[in-house]
């Protein structure tokens, strides 16, 4: 009987041999089985990756390694924001067929399709467009709408919208599988505001900056308000500029800056408006030395590196203490500002008025009667004083200045502006007026008065060609008044036998024969008759000096106060309507009338404004007053020839050479035997 464990293994035995054989059997389906299962695997994690991957593109264009069907011509693709329609346009490069697409990403991170197209090669919309890049932009665009009426609000301020934009299967060689654009994120800063907002800031010296937010524009307009009201553009700066710096601005005058923004050449927004009234300042005036300076390298004066010059004009960079830094072509240096007449429109500029007649029409007459040779002329040693553009140089020495700040803020605050006509006056032009007054004094006035010519007038005849400048030749006019004067004592002593009127004309006379008949050949003008023979004429010893006075009570003989450039004559006008006080005389009438003894109201007030300054003033004249203190203690000289601004000028932009009329050079100018190059706006470019 066989045991049981033998049996057992018997069985085992079999049983593996059974199964061995089921496997073997079964082999090759099983292992196709496997295969297929493993295929079908690994396709469907392929298919969810690559779905994952089209359903997100966002998450593709994050990936770097960019790989398989995936390529990176982002750069190609391009999106533009227009932030007056508040529209976001999307768009692809030049023309090419294809499937595009726009993305969105969503807050839990997955990407949702915005909108889709298919474009065919031909189906143009639009005409093609580049950007300033040079890209072309084609006619597959997607346009996302922000406005108050469109599909999609502004982000609130800390939200973001998130796009992307996929481009497949694109007919052009280069491209191949799916093309995709960078991450383009939207928020509430992408759509600049149409409002501008502007700060103003004092940078010091008459110089002022301007700010302002970035807004929606093209560009932006700095505009300053004209004299008459409207505005003018004073610098036109693109979309990317936020500030403008106003540089030195003219002293004592009153600006008022805006900011525009301009989109399409057109404005669509102004900023509020900044008045500004600036302070007077030495910087880039203009002086004169009144003797040969020296010249130093260092405001104490410890340093010799040559000479200014007399009379020559020279520009002021600084002062300190009491040393003017000038410029020069070598570098420039010091000079001794209480030696120097400086140019009050540069300095003090709006603080007062001007009205240099001198230089154009010479008021000085005689109860508005013309004086032969000094009224309507230009005075000999003004000839350089009115400039090209209508404005006057008015020198005054330097130390005086204070004294003349000082009535003009007391006038000011009554609500008047001191009105300059004359300051410094050269010695030629005193011996001038003087003589050439001096010679007619027993003649007899003209018939009619002499009407004055108002700088504004004599600007548009001038540009007009309507009137020629009156030079004063002070010999030659002395010579002819003289010849005139023998003539008129040589015909009143030949002319004994008396005139009769001409029956046929009553304007003329005629000299008796000795039968006593009339001898038409000898026929004078009444206006000559009168002058020769008429009974007590009013003499212009008489209308000047009422038989009282000395000439030289009006005018001066040897020398004024105004050759040391310590005197003015000026006036007061109305800051508001710019109208001259009514005085006792009008300015400059030569006569007893405008004695100070003889003062109205206003000569008063004007007066006490002067003398309440330190200024003194001249019994004969309502309208002179002088600085005997600086006179005293200064003891300046007596200039004898009048001033050019012709010289060396520096501003914020650069350095130039100023003509006597007042324009700049252009080109290539020789100066003191250097040939200098000037660019087309006037600033030196090379040496």
């Amino acid at each position: 009987m066989p045991t049981p464990s033998k049996k057992v293994y018997i069985n085992e035995t079999n049983k593996h041999k059974n199964r061995r054989r089921l496997k073997k059997k079964f082999r090759a389906p099983l292992a196709i089985f496997g295969i297929l299962a493993l295929i079908c695997i690994i396709a469907a994690v392929w298919l969810i990756i690559r779905g994952r991957r089209e359903a997100d593109p966002i998450a593709q264009v994050e990936v770097t390694d960019i790989q398989g069907g995936l390529h990176d011509y982002s750069f190609l693709l391009g999106y533009t924001v227009d932030p007056w329609t508040k529209q976001v346009t999307f768009y692809y490069p030049d023309d090419y067929s294809g499937k595009y697409s726009l993305y969105r990403k969503n807050e839990d991170q997955t990407s949702s399709l915005v909108c889709s197209m298919s474009y065919e090669v031909g189906d143009r919309v639009v005409p093609m467009s580049v950007d300033e890049a040079g890209y072309g932009k084609g006619n597959v665009r997607f346009v996302l709408d922000f406005s108050e009426n469109g599909d999609y609000q502004i982000p609130a301020p800390g939200q973001t919208l998130t796009f992307v934009m996929t481009a497949d299967n694109m007919t052009a060689d280069i491209f191949s599988g799916r093309t995709i654009s960078k991450v383009v994120e939207i928020n509430s800063d992408t759509f600049s505001s149409l409002e501008i907002a502007v700060a103003f800031e004092e940078l010091g010296d008459n110089r002022y900056r301007l700010s302002w937010n970035e807004t929606a524009a093209s560009s932006y307009m700095i505009q300053r308000k004209t004299g008459r009201g409207d505005w003018t553009t004073v610098e036109e700066v693109g979309p990317d500029t936020l500030s403008y710096d106003t540089g030195h601005l003219e002293p004592c005058r009153e600006y008022t800056y805006r900011v525009a923004v301009l989109q399409s050449d057109e404005i669509v927004n102004v900023s509020s408006t900044f008045p500004i009234t600036t302070d007077i300042s030495v910087t880039y005036a203009t002086v004169w030395p009144t003797r040969d300076l020296t010249l130093y390298s260092d405001a104490a004066g410890t340093n010799s590196i040559g000479t200014a010059h007399l009379g020559k004009s020279y520009c002021v960079l600084d002062v300190q203490g009491k040393m003017f830094h000038i410029y020069t072509p070598e570098g420039g240096g010091y000079i001794n500002s209480d030696c120097c007449m400086i140019n009050l429109p540069e300095y003090v500029g709006g603080l007062c008025a001007y009205n240099i007649t001198n230089s154009y029409f010479s008021n000085y007459m005689v109860h508005e009667y013309e004086i032969k040779g000094v009224s309507g002329m230009i005075t000999e040693g003004y000839e350089n004083v009115l400039l090209q553009d209508g404005t006057f140089l008015v020198p005054l020495l330097y130390p005086v200045t204070d004294k003349l700040i000082a009535a003009a803020d007391n006038a000011a605050e009554d609500g008047f502006r001191l009105k300059i006509y004359d300051s410094f006056r050269p010695y030629v032009a005193t011996r001038s007026i003087y003589d050439i007054t001096e010679l007619q004094l027993d003649r007899g006035l003209p018939d009619s008065m002499m009407s004055r010519i108002q700088l504004s007038e004599y600007l548009v005849m001038r540009d007009a060609g309507l009137i020629t400048a009156r030079y004063t030749d002070t010999e030659l006019i002395k010579e002819t008044i003289m010849e005139e004067n023998e003539e008129i004592t040589a015909r009143r002593l030949a002319l004994s036998q008396g005139y009769v009127v001409d029956p046929n004309n009553p304007e003329v006379y005629i000299q008796l024969a000795p039968d006593g008949t009339a001898d038409a050949t000898s026929a004078i003008t009444a206006e000559m008759y009168m002058l020769l023979l008429g009974e007590n004429p009013v003499t212009y010893r008489m209308a000047m000096l009422d038989n009282r006075y000395p000439l030289n009570d009006f005018l001066a003989g040897v020398g004024s106060r105004h050759n040391l450039g310590v005197a003015m004559d000026l006036t007061l006008e109305s800051i508001e309507t710019g109208e001259e006080i009514y005085a006792q005389t009008r300015m400059h009438d030569l006569s007893f009338n405008s004695e100070l003894g003889r003062n109205n109201g206003s000569a008063d007030l004007l007066a006490s404004y002067m003398l309440d300054a330190g200024f003194r003033g001249l019994y004969s004249e309502w309208w002179h007053f002088q600085d005997d203190e600086v006179k005293n203690r200064l003891n300046p000289v007596s200039v004898r020839e009048g001033v050019s601004i012709e010289g060396w000028k520096v501003d914020d932009k650069g350095v130039r050479y100023r003509l006597a009329d007042g324009t700049y050079v252009t080109g290539e100018y020789n100066i003191d035997g250097t040939v200098y190059v000037f660019d087309d706006f006037g600033y030196i470019s090379a040496p």
